[in-house]
C-alpha cells in the first residue's frame, strides 16, 4: 500500500469533484492507493545464471484521495481491475547474489478510449537486488517507479511515485 499525506498552500487554483479550491489556500491532502497483484511469469530464456521472462497480470487497484480545506471537504474512491503485461530478467552475479529488473504496464487501446472519451497508461518499473543469507532467508533492496497517466472526458490525473526500497525475503 501507498500513503501520502500533505499539509499545503495552493499556488494556484484546482477544481477536484467540481469544488474549486482557490490559490492561498490552506489545504490538507490524503492519497491512499493499494495494489493486489495475481499474476504468471513464463520464463522464455532459463540458464543456471540468468533468466529472460515474459509477464501477463491482473492488477484490483483501489485508491482513494481527500482534500481538506477551510470550510470544504471532497473525496473521491474508485477500485477495478487493470491488466498488465511487460517483462523480468534476472542475474545471478554471485551464488547467493541476483539482480532483477522487472518492467510492467498498460495502455488503454485507442478504439476503447474511442468509446470512453479517455485515456490511460501506466508504467510499473522495479529494479533490485537480493543477496540470500541461507537457504531461507534474505535481504533485498532497489529502485521502483510508477507512473499512471488518465483523462476521463475533461478531468486528468498524472501521478508518479519512485524511490529507493528494502525488504526482506523469507523461504519455507
Amino acid at each position: 500500500p501507498i500513503t501520502y499525506s500533505s499539509d499545503t498552500t495552493l499556488t494556484r487554483d484546482i477544481v477536484f469533484n467540481g469544488q474549486k479550491f482557490s490559490a492561498n489556500l490552506p489545504i490538507q491532502s490524503q492519497f491512499n492507493w493499494k495494489v493486489w497483484r495475481v499474476g504468471y511469469e513464463l520464463d522464455l530464456v532459463s540458464t543456471d545464471r540468468f533468466f529472460l521472462g515474459a509477464l501477463a497480470e491482473a492488477r484490483i487497484t483501489d485508491f482513494s484521495v481527500t482534500l481538506k480545506a477551510p470550510g470544504d471537504t471532497e473525496f473521491t474512491s474508485a477500485s477495478g481491475p487493470l491488466p498488465a503485461y511487460g517483462g523480468i530478467a534476472r542475474a545471478y552475479l554471485l551464488p547467493n547474489m541476483s539482480v532483477t529488473a522487472s518492467v510492467s504496464g498498460f495502455k488503454l487501446w485507442d478504439s476503447l478510449a474511442q468509446k470512453l472519451d479517455a485515456t490511460g497508461n501506466y508504467v510499473d518499473m522495479d529494479f533490485y537486488a537480493t543477496y540470500n543469507i541461507n537457504r531461507y532467508l534474505g535481504v533485498q533492496g532497489g529502485y521502483r517507479k510508477m507512473t499512471l497517466t488518465v483523462t476521463l472526458k475533461k478531468d486528468f490525473g498524472d501521478m508518479e511515485y519512485a524511490g529507493v526500497w528494502f525488504g526482506g525475503v523469507i523461504r519455507y
